[in-house]
């Protein structure tokens, strides 16, 4: 499950908040890196279908989102377990380390 945000708004928070494991990409239209990051998070999400929900957020639309989260640059993956913050990671990303982060994240819940 995919979905994209330019705002937050009840559903994104619900996707976050669901229990699934969750990948919450920080993204802004202007980002270059952002695109290959874009197509890692695609790739992971395809793979895990329906297990996991991937929200993606414009964080220049949402600083108090972003710095909730921690971010100070995009592109920005955070993952999210059971409600429960795990990590995030910053700059570009390859699909088979993020497949890789969901794996053990899905252990940990």
């Amino acid at each position: 499950m995919t979905k994209s945000f330019s705002t937050l708004d009840d559903q994104a928070l619900q996707a976050v908040a669901g229990g699934l494991v969750t990948l919450v990409e920080f993204t802004q239209p202007d980002c270059e890196p952002c695109k290959s990051v874009s197509a890692a998070v695609d790739a992971v999400a395809a793979q895990f279908g329906d297990q996991i929900a991937v929200v993606r957020v414009d964080a220049s639309q949402n600083p108090g989102l972003a710095d909730q989260f921690g971010v100070r640059a995009t592109p920005t993956v955070s993952l999210v377990n059971n409600s429960q913050y795990v990590g995030s990671a910053t700059g570009r990303i390859t699909p088979a380390k993020l497949s890789d982060w969901v794996h053990r994240a899905s252990a940990l819940g």
